[in-house]
């Protein structure tokens, strides 16, 4: 899609952007060396783009969607948390589009509290350490299976992605081998309604793919096992089939492919510094890294809200009705917040990051990604300590801004007879 028109919108205080909710708010120009949004260049490299609004224009008019995007820290936290923020009137456009079912993700107040409070029963704490024995079986078959394939290895591809199916299957309570690569289909399917400026055809093919996946829920949930988390959660009698149905879609777009790229990044971040490798191999450095790359890499750079009312955040108001699209991935590049911000820093736990948002709807299944990608990334690397990547030059991107991939990572592996336990 071209966006050549936003590179030479009038400069601020000389026309407006209607589109923000008809607000008038004054439309920022970029200079010609920035990479205007929804780009190539910008899609490949955003943070020249979002360095320069930090600093320029934290609450900038983007005058190709006409939204308000917000890109320092302090303003997407507050963002986040203000209630008059809402993500029902920011996710309606990609809600119909997709035809998804009503979830967490598309409600707030009283409808998302009530639809998220029996979700714990799925992803909290309790529900985690459930799966977790059988999951890291799971894991550990994959991860064994990997010395069989014809070729070496792609880390995403090859290893992120089926122990993400692995992980939601474990919640799914899907144990059938047939149904677990329905799974991985639908998974792969569904992602492109993730895509928040799809064409027609794109959108059309969103909308086949999540009533595919509906259709495949209503075999899953015909036959749960008893004493598993989806059970607690189907038995749950504040919600109803649909909605149960909703908690599950939620819980394949939202997770699977940012889980899978939590793992590439975290485990290349470990490949990239012997040291580091040393320390996940040991169980010491895992969760902390995740949590770093997790900053770093922020899977789901951005989410949409509409202003119920007007409101000021740290950098500015924003008016009524306006459409505002938070950017959690500059928030977590911000140097006045983070040090090196642009680099992972295998040490540091910086708990102050957004990837898993923040306020009411902070992430469910946080205790989820935090309890096996750590786990996923120590036994990689136990499996086959002397790992190497066949190519770790510099970090390039899958085409696309949303969700946020990491491209292609040959894997080098070298086996070892036993596996230490985590």
């Amino acid at each position: 899609m071209s966006t050549s028109h936003e590179t030479s919108a009038p400069s601020a205080g000389n026309s407006t952007a209607p589109g923000a909710g008809g607000s008038g708010m004054p439309i920022g120009r970029l200079p010609a060396h920035v990479p205007p949004f929804f780009s190539p260049a910008f899609a490949a490299d955003p943070g020249p783009t979002l360095a320069w609004l930090r600093e320029n224009s934290p609450i900038y008019a983007e005058p190709f969607s006409r939204m308000l995007v917000v890109t320092r820290h302090e303003d997407s936290e507050a963002a986040l948390r203000h209630p008059a923020l809402s993500a029902a009137g920011g996710q309606s456009d990609r809600s119909a589009r997709s035809g998804a079912p009503v979830t967490m993700l598309n409600t707030d107040g009283p409808d998302h509290d009530r639809l998220r409070r029996p979700a714990g029963q799925l992803l909290g704490p309790t529900a985690v350490r459930s799966i977790s024995t059988d999951l890291e079986a799971d894991l550990q078959a994959i991860i064994d299976g990997l010395v069989d394939l014809a070729e070496p290895p792609d880390l995403l591809t090859d290893v992120a992605e089926p122990l993400s199916t692995a992980v939601l299957a474990r919640l799914f309570a899907i144990e059938d081998p047939q149904a677990r690569v329905a799974l991985d289909a639908h998974a792969r399917a569904v992602q492109v309604t993730l895509n928040p400026v799809p064409d027609p055809r794109t959108a059309q093919a969103g909308q086949d793919a999540m009533a595919a996946f509906i259709e495949f829920l209503d075999e899953v949930l015909t036959d749960v096992p008893e004493g598993t988390p989806l059970a607690a959660l189907v038995a749950d009698p504040t919600l109803s089939r649909d909605e149960v149905k909703g908690v599950l879609s939620l819980c394949l777009v939202g997770g699977w492919s940012p889980w899978a790229d939590a793992l590439t990044s975290t485990v290349r971040a470990a490949l990239a510094d012997p040291a580091v490798a040393e320390r996940v191999l040991a169980g010491a450095q895992a969760p902390g890294l995740v949590e770093e790359v997790l900053r770093w890499h922020t899977p789901i750079p951005f989410v949409a809200r509409r202003a119920t009312s007007s409101l000021d955040l740290p950098s500015g108001s924003i008016p009524q009705g306006a459409m505002v699209l938070v950017h959690i991935g500059s928030a977590n590049r911000d140097g006045a917040v983070f040090e090196q911000a642009d680099e992972v820093v295998a040490q540091r736990i910086p708990r102050e990051h957004l990837a898993l948002g923040s306020g009411a709807h902070f992430c469910m299944g946080a205790a989820l990604i935090r309890a096996t990608a750590p786990s996923a990334a120590h036994r990689l690397l136990a499996t086959y300590p002397d790992l190497a990547a066949g190519d770790l030059g510099p970090v390039t991107w899958r085409t696309g801004i949303f969700p946020r991939s990491v491209e292609s990572t040959t894997l080098l592996l070298a086996p070892s007879p036993e596996v230490p336990s985590t």
